[in-house]
């Protein structure tokens, strides 16, 4: 979404959503985590190629939200990337995927 306008940015991110309400799967690769919190009900978090964590967003806060429970996406980001031990909530992409045709 760099370059684009205040506009633009508002229209792809609706786009975005409404085609995956159609169904469709749309990745998105992003360290912008307000929109990542915005538009995505499930992330992948990478750290020097290792995967931290996968699921969706509401469970990431759970496991790693601070004792209250409040925290920004960018706290519970990086004390997913601190975690000594990565979580997976999802199966491997290749276990859900089905051929099209």
């Amino acid at each position: 979404m760099t370059g684009l306008d205040p506009r633009g940015i508002r229209v792809l991110k609706e786009s975005i959503v409404e085609r995956a309400r159609q169904g469709a799967a749309v990745v998105i690769s992003s360290h912008l985590l307000a929109m990542v919190e915005d538009i995505c009900t499930h992330v992948l978090i990478l750290n020097a190629g290792q995967q931290h964590f996968c699921g969706t967003l509401a469970r990431l806060r759970t496991l790693y939200a601070d004792s209250r429970g409040d925290a920004t996406l960018e706290d519970v980001f990086f004390r997913a990337i601190d975690h000594a031990c990565p979580v997976t909530d999802l199966p491997d992409v290749d276990a859900v995927s089905t051929p099209v045709g």
